[in-house]
């Protein structure tokens, strides 16, 4: 029991017990009886529920002259509220905007061959190869508050995601980013690629197990590409690890970046010679690179986010601080 004020005043605020809560606000001082929801939250509440996070954790990096802006749009409204709010409320409505979320997989859906882009962008994404006897199943997520999650067998299952979610040429920045639970069978596992088949065109983020490190590659199918291997070791197989892959469209390999659990992994440049587009109009895959060589990987993912920008490390760490809690993972690195 938290109580501050006379229990019976105006100036009364906080917690009685699991029974009554006093708060302050703009129209006056309000008691309430709690409430705690009995029914478990249905996956789409789930979903708005990492949008806010993910939105609070880019209020929290925001340059001062930026929030400036966004709370005097804000105190200009009648009522007036908050620039944070304000953010919230309209970066919902175009999350490609404001927050540069070209596509957003929770993977929280109970059944179905599709998982839902959550982005408003609609590309929704496809269980493959053949729903729902040969295809990722449906597992529980890294706690409560995520939901499910797809596991993928490392043999055959992949997600495959459409053309046009996001032209990568080789030549502006992205991000991508997810949670997950490795599992490499062979050698060489991609998380998340995309080439076009049979020339090795596009890009492709793996783990590399006899290594025990990650591999960034754009490539161009001359032989060019920025390919980059990460010098901190991959967290061990069965361990949730929080994953972001950054690039910041430079045309360099030093523009590429690898972050794990909101730490940089490290760079070290294995090839730096890339000059031509790589785009393609081969669809983006989880799980899965070009189809001739596989590059299968297998284990869980959750919560598949790409961007349309390169997320710094300030945000990515905010990122992994606000949606971390209570779920069965790695500690933040130092």
């Amino acid at each position: 029991m938290k109580i501050k004020g006379p229990l019976l005043s105006l100036e009364a605020h906080g917690k009685f017990a699991q029974s009554i809560i006093y708060s302050k606000k703009k129209t006056g001082q309000i008691g309430r009886k709690y409430h705690y929801p009995k029914t478990e939250p249905s996956q789409k509440q789930l979903t708005q529920r990492t949008i806010i996070g993910l939105l609070t954790a880019h209020w929290q990096v925001m340059s001062a002259g930026d929030k400036a802006s966004w709370n005097t749009l804000a105190n200009a409204m009648r009522p007036p509220i908050t620039g944070f709010n304000l953010w919230i409320k309209k970066s919902q409505t175009d999350l490609l905007t404001y927050h540069g979320l070209a596509g957003y997989w929770s993977m929280n859906e109970e059944s179905g061959d599709t998982a839902f882009d959550y982005s408003g962008n609609g590309y929704h994404a496809t269980l493959k190869p053949s729903y729902p006897s040969d295809s990722p199943q449906r597992v529980e997520g890294l706690n409560e508050k995520f939901g499910k999650a797809l596991s993928l067998d490392g043999i055959n299952n992949y997600v495959d995601i459409p053309y046009g979610v996001l032209d990568i040429d080789g030549l502006n920045p992205f991000t991508f980013c997810c949670w997950r639970k490795r599992l490499v069978t062979g050698s060489f596992g991609s998380v998340f690629g995309n080439f076009q088949d049979p020339a090795p065109r596009g890009f492709l983020i793996a783990e590399f197990k006899p290594g025990g490190y990650f591999y960034y590659i754009l490539s161009y199918h001359d032989g060019e590409s920025l390919t980059v291997r990460s010098t901190g070791a991959m967290p061990l197989n069965g361990e949730w690890y929080l994953l972001h892959a950054t690039y910041n469209g430079s045309g360099n390999a030093s523009g590429v970046n690898i972050y794990v659990n909101g730490k940089f992994m490290g760079r070290d440049i294995v090839r730096d010679d890339l000059a031509h587009s790589i785009t393609n109009n081969s669809s983006k895959q989880i799980g899965r690179a070009p189809a001739s060589t596989g590059y299968k990987a297998g284990g869980v993912w959750d919560d598949a986010k790409l961007y349309n920008r390169e997320l710094f490390l300030p945000e990515i760490q905010k990122q992994y601080q606000l949606l971390r809690s209570g779920a069965r993972r790695q500690p933040l690195l130092k």
